[in-house]
């Protein structure tokens, strides 16, 4: 996500990414809530299975997001070991 985004945000906005995975059928998104051009918070909405029309979503707050190495955007980190097919 680059950083240039949060000055570019309503005092208080959403950013709504996609994300991908190796698995071509997961989808998932992650939510960054923004308060005063700072992340407030953030989560990832996820599907817990490829099947359209019968997909169930989780959601998962552990999320870390960490400045990049050249300062430029931040790296989205996602503990996905408890996503678990139900």
């Amino acid at each position: 996500m680059p950083e240039h985004w949060l000055g570019q945000c309503a005092p208080t906005a959403d950013i709504v990414l996609p994300l991908q995975f190796d698995e071509p059928k997961r989808l998932a998104f992650l939510h960054v809530n923004v308060q005063r051009r700072r992340v407030a918070s953030t989560q990832v909405l996820g599907q817990l299975d490829g099947n359209p029309r019968h997909t169930r979503f989780w959601t998962d707050a552990n999320v870390q997001l960490r400045p990049t190495q050249d300062n430029d955007g931040y790296t989205v980190t996602i503990d996905h070991s408890n996503w678990t097919r139900q």
